[in-house]
């Protein structure tokens, strides 16, 4: 049970709110992710590097908001607050690099590919959703030593970051209700 409440500058009440609900939340995420990654040298100053990563992700998140029936049970499921959501992720990831290493100057450049599955599967509203997506992952480093102790460094790496369950998990949050 909380109370909250908006006070005006002269500390008259404006409004209050009671929110007696019980609520549950249980969340658990399992995750594989394996890879493999050859280097070929093509010649003293140079080596091609072959990539790929397989990911998969399980995500369950139970919340559930139960409202008192006025005998302190908190037995009745507010459906409308409550989700049993389900987010599973599979991807496969592989690139190719180019490396260059001659005197003081290094580069590397190069690119990754990912395919993404995403499924969603809300239970208790019983629909789900499931959506692809192909990411580009372009990379480049260059480096120049002066010295062993000095270097000027310029990388640039594309990244996609995928969306958790806490984002994508469709609920009311109304354990804030003033915002």
């Amino acid at each position: 049970m909380s109370t909250n409440k908006i006070f005006l500058d002269s500390n008259i009440l404006l409004l209050s709110n009671l929110t007696d609900q019980h609520k549950t939340i249980d969340r658990i995420e399992h995750t594989l992710k394996t890879g493999a990654t050859y280097k070929e040298p093509i010649s003293k100053t140079s080596i091609l590097e072959f990539r790929y990563i397989f990911n998969l992700m399980s995500q369950v998140a139970d919340r559930f908001t139960f409202n008192d029936l006025g005998d302190n049970t908190y037995s009745n499921l507010d459906t409308s607050l409550s989700s049993q959501y389900i987010f599973n992720s599979l991807s496969h990831r592989t690139g190719i690099n180019y490396h260059y290493k001659k005197d003081k100057i290094s580069l590397k450049i190069g690119s990754d590919i990912s395919t993404q599955e995403y499924n969603q599967d809300d239970r208790l509203n019983d629909t789900t959703l499931s959506r692809n997506f192909l990411n580009f992952f372009p990379t480049t480093v260059l480096v120049y030593s002066f010295s062993k102790m000095k270097q000027f460094r310029l990388t640039y790496n594309g990244f996609t970051t995928q969306p958790g369950i806490s984002q994508i998990q469709p609920l009311i949050d109304n354990t804030d209700p003033f915002n």
